[in-house]
């Protein structure tokens, strides 16, 4: 190896010369298993869920809780706005969830024409977060946009007799 000297006391060795110790990166904890060992699926699910961070629940049934996140919360500003009977949201939702609807509607309706307004009749869903609950069911939270207006609305979603329902829903 060549050295260079910059001060009596101080040399320097090229980067290209160095060895490549300094890049050797030691992992921590147990010793990686021999690849030609087999392992049973079980084993290997574990690490797997925490690697690429997998839902405990089944996918179908998140799926299924995005999809009336998306419409309820939709359907719920189409309620206040006018253009949507409330009737429609029986199926989806408990009747103290549509008691709270009806009660906002009759506050923010009152100065609405019948006629739509181009433009403010649907909202666009902008971003949906949900998170599961120990008990199974999700918290969402949803944000909608329309022409001159953004706003959001927070569901709790509970399986019920093998469907989502909202039982909790919060007008922001």
């Amino acid at each position: 190896m060549s050295t260079t000297t910059l001060h009596p006391s101080v040399t320097s060795v090229s980067w290209l010369q160095r060895p490549a110790a300094h890049l050797t990166v030691r992992l921590q904890g147990p010793a990686l298993p021999h690849p030609t060992r087999h392992q049973s699926p079980q084993a290997i699910a574990k690490p797997m869920n925490w690697i690429f961070h997998r839902a405990p629940a089944p996918r179908t049934g998140r799926m299924a809780a995005v999809q009336l996140c998306h419409a309820v919360a939709r359907a719920v500003f189409e309620v206040l706005s006018g253009y949507r009977s409330i009737r429609q949201l029986n199926f989806a939702m408990e009747p103290g969830c549509v008691e709270k609807i009806k009660r906002q509607m009759l506050i923010e309706t009152r100065n609405f024409t019948t006629t739509a307004q181009p433009g403010t009749t649907h909202g666009c869903v902008r971003t949906i977060r949900m998170e599961q609950t120990q008990s199974g069911a999700y918290e969402c939270a949803a944000v909608l946009a329309f022409k001159h207006r953004v706003r959001a609305v927070a569901l709790r979603i509970e399986p019920w007799h093998g469907r989502w329902q909202v039982t909790e829903l919060e007008v922001l």
